[in-house]
């Protein structure tokens, strides 16, 4: 079948969709400001006492959920870029993961162990994560903080869900071969992985493949031509609409199937409206573009502010305000277009500029 997008289509609500993730973990994420010490969460009582708790309760109850948005969205993305392109080696496929992810990843890593060292120092305790010793900083070094525990938090902690996710990342080029040849074996790896959870298999790094390779699939549906057609767009786009909102009704802690249903749910609304919409918001692109920074840029935001309440130079109560609330929301936001701009594209090209470099010149001296 010939792929019905070109490789520089662009999906748009998709892509906001990432960005609108970010800032519901940003928003779950506020709770750290009331925290009574490093490790331990706020009681249900404290979370209810938030600002603008009655508004944006959902966002701080299931915030948490946009990372298993941000996997079922890389699973569709990496089927749209990867999947057609079957000859990439090994290298130029890595080389790509890290240069989009560790420029940042470690420059906030050093950031956070410079202001937790500061803080220990200076107050007597860490601040939100308290396991920041020389292991757990080899193990973000490596990009593998999460790799063996799951509730092992330590210095930039939200960083877990891209340590896990680079695991599915090998396993997705192993398959790519496949995953081409055979466009079925992409909803098969997606049901292999749903039968391993349901089998007692909880590792984190499973509930990451399932939603990566539900995007995969979901992508694949995508691409069917008949899909592109207003008449069978309209339906999907209604159930999907349905399927959300009764898990929305239903929503709770302990029911992990239903989350990944919302999450899936969630993203089909947003590949619908692509599908539907896209010429029409080209805009929301610019939200997605900045879904990495704000996801790494918070933690250590709030590490920094939380050292100065410590030290008398704010108020900590002021955090209680719901203007405060929104100057945050708004200055990370800005603090991440800035980022997105002025350091992580210039890293980019830089790292794939020298280690292409370094990559040809190895071949020809082969």
């Amino acid at each position: 079948m010939r792929p019905a997008f070109s490789p520089t289509h662009h999906f748009a609500f998709v892509d906001g969709l990432r960005g609108l993730a970010a800032l519901a973990v940003l928003v779950f994420h506020y709770q750290h400001f009331f925290m009574p010490k490093a490790g331990e969460m706020p009681s249900a009582d404290v979370i209810q006492g938030l600002p603008l708790y009655s508004i944006a309760y959902p966002f701080y109850n299931y915030g948490w959920i946009g990372v298993q948005i941000f996997w079922i969205i890389s699973g569709f993305v990496f089927a749209h870029i990867y999947l057609r392109a079957p000859k990439m080696t090994a290298a130029d496929f890595f080389l790509r993961r890290f240069a989009r992810l560790y420029p940042l990843h470690f420059a906030t890593l050093l950031a956070v162990a410079a202001l937790q060292a500061i803080s220990i120092r200076s107050t007597g305790h860490f601040q939100i994560y308290e396991n920041n010793d020389a292991q757990h900083f080899l193990l973000h070094l490596f990009m593998a903080s999460n790799w063996f525990q799951r509730d092992d938090w330590s210095f930039n902690g939200p960083i877990w869900s891209v340590s896990v996710e680079v695991l599915i990342y090998a396993v997705f080029f192993a398959l790519i071969p496949f995953l081409t040849r055979r466009r079925f074996l992409r909803f098969l790896a997606a049901f292999f992985f749903v039968g391993l959870y349901g089998l007692g298999f909880k590792h984190v790094a499973i509930e990451c493949a399932v939603c990566f390779f539900a995007g995969a699939s979901l992508y694949t549906l995508a691409e069917w031509r008949g899909m592109r057609r207003r008449v069978i767009v309209a339906p999907v786009l209604v159930a999907a609409l349905a399927v959300l909102a009764i898990c929305t009704a239903r929503m709770s802690d302990n029911k992990t199937v239903l989350l990944w249903t919302f999450a899936v749910s969630a993203v089909t609304v947003f590949v619908c409206l692509d599908l539907l919409l896209s010429h029409r918001a080209e805009w929301l692109k610019r939200l997605g573009d900045i879904s990495y920074p704000v996801y790494l840029l918070h933690v250590p935001v709030q590490i920094a502010l939380l050292t100065a309440f410590d030290w008398g130079v704010f108020d900590r109560s002021m955090t209680t305000s719901a203007w405060f609330m929104l100057a945050f929301i708004v200055a990370i936001v800005l603090a991440a277009l800035y980022t997105h701009r002025h350091f992580e594209m210039p890293a980019q090209k830089a790292i794939r500029a020298a280690l292409s470099r370094t990559y040809a010149g190895e071949k020809v001296a082969a």
